[in-house]
C-alpha cells in the first residue's frame, strides 16, 4: 500500500490506538481496585508525586501555581526559586480543575496522558510509512513503555510521552526531504510549546533534529537544513523562557542544586536499556534484571533508570537498526526511513549512555540535564519505528497485503504480547495503600481544622528544607505536604524557599532549647505545633516528651499515631514579644544585613 493511502486510515488508526491505550493502563495499573478517585495514585509512594498535587492545589486556591499563601507560614510559598518548565502542563491543570479536586487533576493528566501518547506516536508512526495496524499496535506500545508506568505520577511531566513522537518526525523530515514554509511553521510551533511544557524533552528533540539536519545538509550539500534544525533549538529555548519567565523576572537564586558527578548516576545504562524491566511479570525475566541491578555490573546504580528499559520488541528493534550502521542489511519497507532511524538512534545513545557526550555536556554548559536515561523514550520511539518497518516488509508478503486481515490480526497479537512484556510489578500503585493512607491523614487534619481557627498557623517539626531534601530518617521528599493536601483553612510552615528570610527564621527558631523555642512560636503567632514522629532516629519520643511537658497531651494525633498537633493556646507575654524576634521584624534585619546571629544559628 502507498505511504499516501495509509494516511486515508488516520482516524481509524487513531481511535484503535486510544483505545488500545485505555485497555493497557487499566490493566498494567489495576485501575479497578482504585477506590477514590480523588486519591492521587502515588499517594502512598510520596515524593515529587505530592509535589504535583500541591501545584494543583495552588491553582484551586490561588489561580496559578506560583503562590500560595497557606504555605510557608508565617511567611507565603513562592516557587520562584525553583524555575520549572511547565507552563504547557499547568494549563492543562487549570482546565481539569474546572472540574475536579487537585488529587483527581494529577490522576487524569496522568492517566489521560497514555490514549493521548499513543495516538501522537501511531499519527507519526503512519508519516514515517509504518502501515495501518502497527502504526496503531506500536502507538499503544510506545504509551505502554516501562518509562510510562514507572515514572508515573511522581515524575508526572516526564511521563507525558505524547511530547515525544513529534520531534522525532521534525528530525526525519530534515534528513530526508527538508521542511517547506508549512512545515517549518508547525515545526517552530511544536518546539515552542516543547520547551515550554519540558526541559528535558526539549532539549533531547533538540538534538535529534540537529543530526536529522546535520544528516540531510551533508546529504544535500546545503546548511539550510541546518538552519532549519538551530531555528527548532530557538523556538524551544523560547518556550523554556516563556515558562521560567516569572522566575527570571523575580531574579532569585535557583534553589535547586545539581551538579554534573550525578549524570554518572542519572544517566544511561545500555544493559537496563535492553535487559527486561525490573520485576517482570515473568520472574525467571525479572532475576535476569535484578541480578544486573544489585549484584551485577550496575550495584547502587539502578535509580530512576529502571525506567529506561525497552522491552523486547523495542529491543530488537534497536538491534536491527544498530545492524545496519554495521552493514547488515534487513528488510525494511522504507530503507531510507529505516537508515535515518538508525543513525537518529546511535546519536541518542551516544549522548545518553553513561559518560558520553551528555556527560561532557553536563561538565562544561550546564548541569541541569544530568538525567540523561530520561533520553530512552526517544530511543525507544525510533527503535520501534525500526522494528515496524521491517514487519511491514513481512506483512506485505500476507495474504490482503499490509492492510489485510492476518496483518492486522498479526499487529494485535503483537501488541498484547508487548503490552504484557512491558509491563511490571513495580509499576502498579498501592491502591489498598493509598486508600487507607488517604483516610488516616484526612481524618487528622479535619479533626485539626476543627480544633484551630480558620487561618491558624501550624509549625511543623521537624524543619524539612523546601523544595528538594533528602530522605531525613523516616521523612520521604515532600512528605511534609501531606497534611497540607488535606487541608483548606489552615496555614503551615512547610514551603519556605531555602534560605529565604522566613526560612532563615524558621531554622534560627528550630535549633532553640524547646521552652524558648515554644515561646518563639508563640512570639510569631503559631496556634498549634506538629510532631512528625517519623523524622527523628528515636521516633520523636524525646521531641514529643519536651512538647508534653511544656503543652500537655496532644490536641490530635493520626491514627498511625504518625502525627501529633499540640496546642499553642495562650496569651503571648510581653517578654516573649521582645526576646523573639517577630518574622517580620526579622525580615527588615535580613534585608539591612543585621540577621548575622539569626543566620548563622540556622545553618
Amino acid at each position: 500500500m502507498p505511504k499516501d493511502d495509509h494516511l486515508r486510515d488516520t482516524p481509524k488508526v487513531l481511535l484503535l490506538a486510544a483505545l488500545g491505550a485505555i485497555l493497557a493502563v487499566f490493566w498494567a495499573q489495576q485501575l479497578w481496585r482504585v477506590e477514590d478517585w480523588r486519591t492521587p495514585l502515588a499517594w502512598h509512594q510520596g515524593g515529587d508525586a505530592l509535589f504535583n498535587v500541591l501545584l494543583a492545589q495552588n491553582i484551586a486556591e490561588t489561580g496559578w501555581y506560583l503562590e500560595n499563601p497557606r504555605l510557608g507560614a508565617p511567611g507565603t510559598l513562592e516557587t520562584y526559586s525553583f524555575p520549572v518548565t511547565i507552563l504547557g502542563p499547568m494549563l492543562a491543570f487549570k482546565l481539569l480543575g474546572i472540574f475536579v479536586a487537585p488529587g483527581a487533576v494529577v490522576n487524569a493528566f496522568y492517566l489521560l496522558g497514555w490514549p493521548l501518547a499513543a495516538m501522537v506516536a501511531a499519527w507519526v508512526f503512519l508519516r514515517l510509512g509504518l502501515s495501518p495496524p502497527l502504526a496503531a499496535g506500536l502507538g499503544v506500545l510506545f504509551t505502554a513503555l516501562p518509562a510510562h508506568a514507572i515514572r508515573g505520577e511522581p515524575h508526572l511531566f516526564l511521563a507525558n510521552l505524547a511530547l515525544v513522537p513529534p520531534g522525532i518526525l521534525v528530525a526525519h523530515a530534515l534528513a530526508r526531504k527538508g521542511l517547506d514554509t508549512r512545515g517549518r511553521i508547525w515545526a517552530l510551533g511544536f518546539a515552542l510549546v516543547l520547551g515550554a511544557s519540558d526541559a528535558y524533552y526539549a532539549f533531547f528533540a533538540s538534538i535529534l533534529v540537529f543530526v536529522g539536519g546535520a544528516i540531510g545538509s551533508f546529504e544535500r550539500r546545503s546548511g539550510r537544513r541546518l538552519l532549519d534544525a538551530a531555528a527548532f533549538a530557538l523556538a524551544s529555548v523560547c518556550g523554556i523562557v516563556l515558562a521560567t519567565l516569572p522566575s527570571l523576572l523575580h531574579g532569585i537564586p535557583s534553589a535547586a542544586e545539581r551538579t554534573p558527578a550525578e549524570s554518572s548516576v542519572l544517566g544511561l545504562k545500555l544493559g537496563q536499556l535492553v535487559l527486561p524491566v525490573q520485576m517482570h511479570r515473568f520472574p525467571p525475566f525479572g532475576r535476569v534484571t535484578e541480578g544486573y541491578v544489585l549484584g551485577g555490573a550496575a550495584p547502587g546504580l539502578a535509580t530512576e533508570s529502571v525506567a529506561s528499559a525497552l522491552g523486547l520488541l523495542a529491543t530488537l528493534g534497536l538491534l536491527l537498526l544498530f545492524a545496519q550502521l554495521l552493514g547488515v542489511q534487513a528488510p525494511s519497507s522504507h530503507p531510507e526511513t529505516t537508515s535515518i532511524m538508525a543513525r537518529l538512534a546511535l546519536a541518542g545513545v551516544l549522548f545518553a549512555t553513561v559518560g558520553g557526550f551528555g556527560s561532557l555536556f553536563v561538565t562544561f554548559v550546564s548541569p541541569q540535564i544530568r538525567g540523561q536515561n530520561r533520553m530512552s523514550v526517544f530511543i525507544a520511539f525510533l527503535a520501534l519505528a525500526g522494528f515496524g518497518l521491517f514487519l511491514d516488509s513481512v506483512f506485505a508478503h500476507f495474504p490482503g497485503g499490509t492492510a489485510g486481515p492476518l496483518a492486522w490480526g498479526s499487529a494485535a497479537l503483537l501488541t498484547l504480547s508487548g503490552i504484557w512484556d512491558q509491563s511490571s510489578l513495580l509499576a502498579i500503585p498501592r491502591h489498598r495503600d493509598n486508600a487507607l493512607a488517604w483516610a488516616v491523614d484526612r481524618d487528622w487534619v479535619g479533626k485539626a481544622e476543627e480544633a484551630l481557627a480558620p487561618g491558624a498557623m501550624v509549625f511543623q517539626l521537624p524543619w524539612i528544607p523546601f523544595p528538594e531534601s533528602p530522605q531525613q530518617e523516616g521523612i520521604f521528599p515532600f512528605d511534609e505536604l501531606r497534611p497540607i493536601l488535606q487541608s483548606n483553612s489552615l496555614r503551615w510552615s512547610y514551603g519556605a524557599t531555602k534560605n529565604s528570610p522566613t526560612d532563615l527564621w524558621q531554622r534560627a527558631v528550630v535549633v532553640m532549647p524547646p521552652a524558648e523555642m515554644v515561646a518563639a512560636f508563640r512570639a510569631a503567632g503559631f496556634a498549634a505545633v506538629v510532631l512528625d514522629r517519623r523524622g527523628y532516629k528515636d521516633s520523636g519520643r524525646r521531641v514529643g516528651s519536651e512538647l508534653r511537658r511544656l503543652l500537655g497531651s496532644p490536641i490530635v494525633a493520626s491514627g498511625d499515631r504518625r502525627w501529633e498537633l499540640f496546642s499553642l493556646a495562650t496569651d503571648r507575654s510581653a517578654a516573649e514579644m521582645a526576646k523573639y524576634p517577630d518574622p517580620e521584624i526579622f525580615y527588615d534585619s535580613f534585608e539591612s544585613g543585621e540577621s548575622d546571629r539569626w543566620s548563622e544559628v540556622g545553618r
